[in-house]
């Protein structure tokens, strides 16, 4: 839909029509009325939301301080916890307050994997983090080897 076009959206709060580059302390109420135009015309719907107070450098991820503790090669596809904390030194909750969106490199011994995080709810903002995948130990090296040949 284009605005222009298409319907027609005025913003209230505190009975008080906003303008266009109005900006409403946190904690308000909006309320907004959105009014078809043209083949959309004949209805008005009405939405109401409360304005949230964004800390930018508190809210934001991509300042945190992102753990992942090395892991040992093991020949498949590895996916370590990750571990968020904010610079004031709350511990964020993944599913919650981030999501890991995905990994690379995480198969072979390197410093270069990579887990890409992402914020959700309250927190915004992404941040890529390397960590360290050890090369197999040399028991577990033979181990995988054995556990890997097929019998007959």
């Amino acid at each position: 839909l284009n605005a222009k076009n298409d319907y027609d959206a005025v913003f209230e709060c505190d009975g008080e029509i906003l303008e266009a580059a109005s900006i409403a302390d946190a904690g308000s109420e909006i309320t907004v009325y959105v009014t078809g135009k043209g083949k959309y015309s004949g209805e008005t719907i009405e939405g109401t939301y409360t304005v949230r107070e964004l800390k930018a450098d508190i809210r934001n991820i991509s300042t945190a301080v992102v753990t992942v503790d090395p892991v040992r090669y093991t020949g498949k596809e590895l996916k370590p916890d990750v571990f968020v904390k904010l610079k004031d030194g709350t511990l964020l909750t993944e599913g919650t307050d981030y999501v890991v969106e995905s990994y690379a490199n995480n198969i072979n011994p390197s410093k270069a994997a990579v887990v890409i995080i992402r914020g959700t709810g309250d927190y915004s903002g992404t941040k890529i983090q390397k960590f360290t995948i050890l090369k197999a130990a040399a028991d577990s090296w033979w181990s995988n080897v054995i556990n890997s040949l097929a019998w007959n």
